[in-house]
């Protein structure tokens, strides 16, 4: 009877983790990207009752593939908002999913207990846990990369379509998934079917034919079968995220908007917001020591890693170097994930702004690898120190990622979490619960979804709304524009404005200064609202009816 470093039954220790991310998912969102854009953008969407263009909101425009599972939540609830925290949580649950592809996966290609070690790393990974249960897709985009190179590994022409789709669903979910994923294993669909088929028909051919009309048939049978993969893996691809490419193409004129401006142009996008963008988005240091740092973040400092995956990762290669301890699998294999491995931190590190959450879908593969690892040896002392090892790695990991959940009122009733003034804000809460119904413009606040009222708001990179309704109009037609749009309080975030002005940051406007807004209120446009929370910068106005001037 073979003997394996784990059974089955270990994966009862994935249950606490389980638990913790579904319950902390339920609850309603904190982090600033998702109420400002993933939850915010399905929001506008059940409001005006159609996916469209967000003119205020850029990030509204990107694929939001994992997003479309909150606005059908919304749209099955009529509510907005119990459909985002019903949304939230589906989005929670691509980790357990993925869990459970990594604990298949390493069953079919290394062993039943790399498979166990495989989704027990991975769900334990503090990191991956804190991601889930925020509201952000990085979760999604993980379990969709893994599922592509899954079914890649199954190496026929349906795991390739099928690699296809799942690589196109990362891309909709995520710009930055067409260079992680679709790119490189639409490139290592084409290598396999070339190589594959013209391997066959060399063996078919025999080796009597001559040199050159080897190489001739070779080739005449490996180009139309790496054509047809690739063809099918495209295809897939395009059925998954071409609508959203469609979408932007039918609105802006830019497929990609708002990247690649310099060939495609787009609507409401111009050179110096273009500029603004790649500034802050593109990598700068490109030196010894950044790359030192990075690298050293990305394999062992990151205090969000869990302790074991990178190791056992690392003893997958190491195990190929040893000849009497062979791995449950082949070695290109290991060698090919790897490689992939290699390919998306070099592609973060030299392409992105570094951002670790851009790197983060690539855990899977590495957790598989950490699978394989574990399997190098089944001797009994390396399956005792395994164990040992695993399970306190599982209480560290539980114990941080339990602390990261620092907003766990799991059993609070959310209509008391709604308008949670720890969570929300004190300016939304007053707003919420003092002001409800009137229509509110926020200036420099973009993480607006928890306001219960009309809102108009604008990201640091749209064009300023404030500034288009005041700038070279007089008191009048200042009134006038306000009111035209049914505005009748104005919140100004200043502490936000700050962080946007702070070198490196993304910027802001400069016309929005508070000697504007002090000029319409002598001007009798506005009326400061006489209210002022402690430590808060922020500032309310309403506007003031009609009245000569």
């Amino acid at each position: 009877m073979a003997v394996d470093v784990l059974g089955a039954r270990w994966l009862w220790l994935a249950v606490p983790f389980v638990l913790a991310i579904v319950l902390a998912a339920m609850l309603p969102p904190l982090d600033f990207d998702v109420r400002e854009y993933h939850l915010q953008a399905p929001k506008e969407f059940f409001q005006q009752g159609r996916i469209t263009f967000l003119p205020h909101n850029v990030y509204g425009n990107m694929p939001l593939g994992a997003e479309m599972l909150a606005l059908l939540a919304m749209v099955i609830s009529g509510d907005w908002w119990l459909g985002a925290l019903a949304g939230k949580t589906v989005i929670a649950a691509f980790t357990p999913l993925c869990a459970l592809a990594l604990l298949a996966a390493g069953r079919r290609f290394f062993s039943a207990g790399a498979g166990v070690v495989a989704a027990l790393a991975y769900i334990s990974i503090p990191w991956v846990v804190g991601i889930s249960t925020s509201g952000l897709i990085e979760g999604a985009t993980a379990c969709y990369l893994f599922l592509a190179v899954y079914a890649l590994l199954l190496k026929t022409n349906r795991g390739a379509a099928l690699s296809g789709f799942f690589a196109g669903a990362a891309v909709a979910t995520k710009y930055p998934a067409a260079l992680f994923v679709l790119l490189p294993l639409g490139v290592w669909v084409a290598f396999v079917g070339f190589s594959k088929r013209g391997s066959a028909r060399l063996a078919a051919d025999g080796t009597s034919a001559h040199g050159g009309s080897r190489h001739l048939s070779f080739f005449r049978a490996a180009v139309p079968a790496a054509a047809k993969r690739l063809s099918l893996f495209l295809l897939a691809a395009a059925v998954s995220c071409g609508p959203w490419f469609a979408k932007n193409w039918v609105f802006t004129g830019n497929p990609t908007y708002p990247l690649l401006y310099e060939a495609f142009d787009g609507k409401t996008w111009n050179e110096e917001k273009n500029q603004r963008w790649n500034e802050v988005h593109r990598p700068h240091d490109f030196s010894p020591k950044a790359l030192s740092r990075d690298i050293e973040s990305v394999v062992l400092t990151s205090e969000w890693l869990s302790p074991l995956v990178v190791p056992l990762a690392a003893l997958a290669l190491l195990g190929l170097f040893f000849k009497d301890r062979p791995l449950a699998a082949s070695q290109s294999l290991i060698l090919m994930l790897s490689a992939y491995v290699v390919f998306v931190i070099a592609a973060w590190w030299l392409c992105t702004h570094r951002i670790d959450r851009f790197w983060m879908p690539i855990l899977p593969v590495v957790a598989l690898l950490a699978g394989a690892g574990a399997c190098w040896n089944v001797e009994r002392w390396w399956r005792g120190l395994l164990r040992g090892l695993l399970i306190a790695s599982l209480a560290a990991n539980f114990l941080l990622a339990s602390s990261a959940i620092w907003y766990n009122a799991w059993f609070v009733p959310l209509d008391d979490l709604r308008n949670d003034p720890r969570r929300i804000g004190q300016w939304h809460w007053y707003f919420n619960t003092r002001l409800a119904g009137d229509r509110l413009l926020a200036v420099g606040d973009a993480a607006v979804f928890d306001l219960q009222s009309p809102v108009s708001y604008n990201t640091c990179f749209d064009d300023c709304i404030f500034e288009q309704l005041v700038k070279d109009k007089t008191a009048t037609e200042v009134r006038a524009e306000l009111l035209s749009r049914n505005i009748a309080y104005i919140y100004v975030n200043w502490s936000e404005i700050d962080r946007y002005r702070s070198p490196g940051n993304y910027g802001f406007t400069d016309f929005v200064q508070p000697a504007v807004f002090d000029r319409l209120v002598s001007q009798g446009v506005l009326e400061p609202l006489p209210i002022a929370f402690q430590g808060d910068s922020g500032r309310a106005y309403r506007v003031k009816a009609e009245e000569k001037l």
